[in-house]
């Protein structure tokens, strides 16, 4: 010890104190380092684990949404086909509806035509179907040349020839001097072919 004084020791233990404090501050850094870079693996970790669920939860809403939307246009297809089907089944009953309608209103009408005997209800009733498919303006003809003949059976007149543009008349070959009555004329339609029902 003669050769350290205490001056020498203080500034050796000094010197000592001061390596062991620059060796805990660098420690300490190092330290810190190490636990800030660990907190930021943990909040890395954190975000990565919460991103994925999020991303897992819109995967599965984005199937539902695609499932809802498959479903939607189903259902319009379907609501489209059932529009087209009640319009089609609704205008084809009207047309029905409206054709039995004037059906029935033309066979009144022929029905009320005064008629001989042989032209019965019955006879009218055969040719219902016929009635109501001629046009408005047929139909007319119709019953204006019923009447023409029908007047003529019955009062047992003369007919030269029958009205002109009447069925009857189309059915026969121009014939001057032919002054059948109106049940020839119908004789002449059988031998020709022409079913006089038909009228």
């Amino acid at each position: 010890m003669g050769d350290f004084t205490q001056a020498d020791i203080d500034a050796a233990v000094a010197s000592a104190k001061a390596d062991d404090e620059a060796k805990m501050v660098a420690l300490q850094t190092q330290v810190d380092a190490l636990t800030a870079a660990s907190k930021e693996t943990e909040v890395g970790q954190a975000v990565a684990a919460a991103v994925a669920e999020k991303e897992t939860e819109i995967s599965a809403l984005q199937s539902e949404l695609d499932m809802t939307k498959t479903a939607l246009l189903a259902a319009e297809e379907s609501k489209t086909a059932i529009v087209a089907f009640w319009t089609e089944a609704i205008a084809a009953q009207e047309l029905e509806d409206a054709a039995a309608m004037q059906r029935a209103e033309r066979l009144t009408r022929a029905k009320a035509a005064d008629r001989p005997d042989v032209f019965d209800d019955a006879y009218v009733e055969a040719q219902a179907d016929h009635l109501a498919s001629l046009s408005d303006e047929d139909f007319a003809a119709r019953l204006a040349e019923w009447k023409v003949v029908f007047d003529a059976m019955k009062n047992g007149k003369k007919m030269k020839t029958p009205p002109a543009n009447c069925a009857i008349q189309a059915s026969r070959e121009p014939d001057d001097n032919h002054t059948g009555s109106a049940l020839s004329a119908i004789g002449t339609m059988r031998s020709a072919g022409v079913d006089a029902r038909k009228l």
